[in-house]
C-alpha cells in the first residue's frame, strides 16, 4: 500500500522579507498515516515568471528563471540545484485539463524530479524518484478559483503594477493581460494529493544517480 496524503497550500498574505514583496504559503497535510507539521515558505513573483522561494530564517533563495524551452540554469547554494524547462502542450490532472504547460525537471541530490506548472494555475503535478528506490507522486485534486488570473481592472483594490499582476506576454515586453506561470495571491487554495510508493524491481535507478 503507498503513503498517501492530501497537501493543501494556502496563500495566508504577504510579507516585506530579504528586500522582496513576497507571498506567505502555509502547506499542510490531511488524511496521513501519521501527524505532519505544517510549512511555511515565502514566494516572491518578479517580473518575466521569474519565481524565487524562500523559507523563514534560511537567507538562501531558491531560483527559478522564466520558462522557455530547453532553458537551462543552476539555483540553490553554490548553485548545486540545476534545472530545465520543457514545454508541454497540455496536462491532465484530477482538478481538470491545463494549456500551456512548462516542465522543470532536475537532477541532483539523489533523485530525479519532473514538476508541472500550468499558465494560470501554477503547480499542477510532481514525480519524482529517488535513488532509494522510492519515487512520490503529486497531483492537482482542486482549487479554489475559476482559470488564476483577472485583469487589475476586475479586481477590487487593485494597483496597477503591484507583483500580483504582474505576467508575460510571449512576445517580448511585460504585459498585464498574460496570466503569470505560477498563481499568487492571497486566499488562494491549493490540494494535491500526494503518494510515496517503492519502485517496481529494476525501475529504482532509471535516469536517478547512484
Amino acid at each position: 500500500m503507498p503513503l498517501s496524503c492530501d497537501e493543501v497550500n494556502t496563500i495566508t498574505g504577504t510579507i516585506e522579507v530579504d528586500g522582496r514583496h513576497a507571498f506567505v504559503d502555509v502547506i499542510t497535510y490531511d488524511n496521513c498515516p501519521a501527524p505532519v507539521s505544517p510549512i511555511t515558505q515565502y514566494l516572491a513573483l518578479g517580473a518575466d515568471d521569474r519565481l524565487e522561494h524562500g523559507v523563514p530564517g534560511d537567507p538562501e533563495w531558491r531560483v527559478w528563471d522564466p520558462p522557455a524551452e530547453g532553458h537551462t540554469w543552476a539555483t540553490g547554494q553554490n548553485g548545486f540545484l540545476v534545472y530545465t524547462w520543457h514545454a508541454t502542450a497540455q496536462v491532465t490532472a484530477p482538478a481538470g485539463t491545463f494549456s500551456d504547460c512548462w516542465i522543470i525537471s532536475t537532477t541532483s541530490s539523489g533523485s530525479n524530479q519532473h514538476l508541472t506548472y500550468c499558465r494560470g494555475i501554477g503547480q499542477v503535478t510532481t514525480d519524482e524518484r529517488f535513488s532509494t528506490g522510492f519515487q512520490q507522486a503529486e497531483q492537482l485534486t482542486s482549487k479554489n478559483f475559476f482559470g488564476g488570473y483577472r485583469p487589475p481592472s476586475a479586481r477590487r483594490g487593485a494597483r496597477p503594477g503591484s507583483p500580483r499582476f504582474r505576467g508575460i506576454a510571449r512576445g517580448p515586453g511585460p504585459s498585464r493581460a498574460t496570466p503569470p506561470m505560477a498563481v499568487r495571491e492571497s486566499r488562494t487554495r491549493y490540494r494535491r494529493h500526494l503518494a510515496l510508493t517503492r519502485a517496481a524491481p529494476g525501475e529504482s535507478d532509471r535516469g536517478i544517480p547512484g
